[in-house]
């Protein structure tokens, strides 16, 4: 698994709900919240999504919507870099 895979998934995610972002984005693109290029609604269905893209890539079921995740101090899904990070934490712990 490598960073690179990751982020590629991820911006298939976002092509997929939100079809006018320019791609390829950086790490730091917030996801949500002040300047995300996500709402709620967006941000839910993007991690569906996801999680689906991580499942078929990895062969592996990974919740984003976890405790772990909610019970951060930096969420996971305000940029890009937090989700990458979030999401080998996650690989590496199962």
């Amino acid at each position: 698994m490598s960073r690179a895979k990751i982020l590629d998934i991820i911006y298939k995610g976002l092509k997929s709900i939100k079809r006018d972002v320019a791609f390829p984005a950086s790490e730091g693109m917030a996801l949500w919240s002040t300047g995300g290029v996500l709402d709620s609604i967006q941000l839910v269905q993007f991690i569906l999504e996801l999680e689906a893209l991580l499942e078929e890539a990895f062969n592996k079921k990974i919740i984003l919507i976890s405790d772990q995740a909610l019970s951060r101090t930096k969420s996971p899904f305000l940029s890009v870099r937090n989700l990458v990070d979030f999401i080998l934490e996650s690989l590496s712990d199962e």
